[in-house]
């Protein structure tokens, strides 16, 4: 019996249309391929044991299964073209030059549900897919959906389909001389913007262990992303870990999707991506930082567990966000400190480009900001003759700025969202 290799476990992912709910469209060839470190995503059942006594001898009595438990890490690269951005910021705006446009829903109706951040569009005979991806212009009203485009999440018949928004959308929908389209083909290039704070999705992630004598695939659903953090340095690649909840785990002799997974290929950013004045403190470049951790943590609420839900969680709620950080920076002057000694807000800025940076195939780029934050005092330590450094924390928020969130990325990349999502 050959034992299994974690080299050859194929991972991949779907987003839900809402937690922990199947499909109602088709999803073959829809899902994505992960690109991964390790994992330690898995499902569990722990037993409850019983403290009832018999009597006449000192045996235990047996116990019951206890509730079901989903979670795990995925330690990756951080990419361009990758799910675990809005898995765990929760909004995300696409704009797209260079495709060619499908011809217009004849007169479409729209449901716009500002929690779920969902758009629902009954339109006859529409034509559309699970993994489309849909542009909208021209709308009256909201007017923030205009000149974006979307992925098509869920398919509930020939006339009805699903659309996943942004966040702070208002729920009136009116078209006007408004059109909803396909994207169709074309070279394009997609400018994608994120913020945090927004609802997060949950999706179905699976691992497919087939070099073993009867293959398995170990699928989990309802599944959130809990903490998103990444750290960079002076040289290497920038390593990203994510931390994972979900709802239930199914061993099946299949996979969920029957067809070949979506490879949007390893698009990684390293420190060599990082231009010099294209980290930057308070909206000024800086050359004297080493090294930047940044933490995104939802705060997932599991102790969602009701009766008659078999053990199974109802749901998984994300709680208020925390942006924490880190920054190591040679010790030159003591403006740093002062910052943090003033508690002055200020922000910070990292900017990846690849080739031109333009983003097309081989030239994507990626910013990240955090638009507020404040720096935790700490003087240097002195540990020996060598070079001194600073090393300060910080803590992100949001109180007033312009991107509306405590942390923004965008992203350009030629793949559209319906196959990146």
């Amino acid at each position: 019996m050959p034992q299994a290799q974690g080299s050859l476990v194929a991972f991949k992912s779907l987003m839900e249309p809402s937690f922990n709910k199947a499909h109602t469209g088709a999803i073959t060839g829809k899902s994505k391929k992960i690109y991964y470190e390790s994992t330690t995503l898995s499902g569990s059942r722990g037993m409850d044991t019983s403290k009832l006594m018999r009597g006449g001898t000192r045996h235990p009595t047996s116990g019951i299964p206890g509730n079901y438990d989903v979670a795990g890490s995925i330690p990756t690269e951080l990419m361009a073209s990758s799910f675990m951005w809005l898995a765990a910021l929760g909004s995300c705006e696409v704009v797209n030059t260079g495709a060619t446009m499908g011809t217009a829903l004849t007169t479409p109706a729209g449901v716009i549900d500002p929690t779920k951040q969902t758009l629902t569009v009954t339109a006859t005979a529409h034509g559309m897919a699970i993994g489309d991806s849909v542009e909208i212009a021209g709308l009256t009203a909201p007017t923030s959906l205009n000149g974006k485009i979307y992925p098509v999440i869920e398919v509930a018949s020939t006339d009805i389909f699903t659309l996943r928004i942004q966040m702070d959308v208002t729920s009136t929908f009116t078209l006007g001389t408004g059109t909803i389209k396909k994207v169709g083909t074309g070279t394009t290039n997609n400018v994608y913007t994120y913020k945090a704070g927004g609802n997060i999705p949950s999706y179905i992630l699976e691992k497919g262990i087939t070099d073993i004598a009867t293959p398995k695939y170990f699928k989990y659903t309802g599944v959130k992303c809990g903490k998103f953090s990444f750290s960079v340095g002076a040289s290497g690649v920038v390593s990203l870990s994510t931390d994972w909840m979900g709802a239930q785990e199914a061993i099946n002799a299949a996979s969920f999707d029957t067809g070949t997974a979506i490879d949007n290929s390893k698009i990684s950013f390293n420190a060599a991506h990082i231009a010099s004045g294209d980290l930057k403190i308070g909206g000024v470049a800086s050359s004297i930082i080493k090294k930047v951790d940044i933490a995104l943590d939802n705060q997932l609420d599991g102790d969602s567990f009701c009766v008659g839900s078999g053990g199974v969680r109802c749901g998984i709620a994300a709680q208020t966000y925390q942006i924490t950080g880190s920054i190591s920076a040679v010790f030159e002057d003591t403006a740093l400190i002062e910052l943090a000694l003033a508690q002055t807000t200020t922000s910070l800025e990292l900017y990846f480009k690849r080739g031109t940076g333009a983003g097309t195939t081989n030239n994507e780029y990626c910013q990240i900001v955090i638009p507020e934050l404040k720096f935790s005092h700490k003087t240097p330590d002195i540990p020996g003759p060598a070079g001194l450094m600073v090393d300060l924390s910080f803590t992100g928020e949001y109180t007033a700025n312009a991107d509306a969130t405590a942390m923004k990325v965008v992203i350009g990349t030629p793949q559209l969202p319906g196959a990146v999502f």
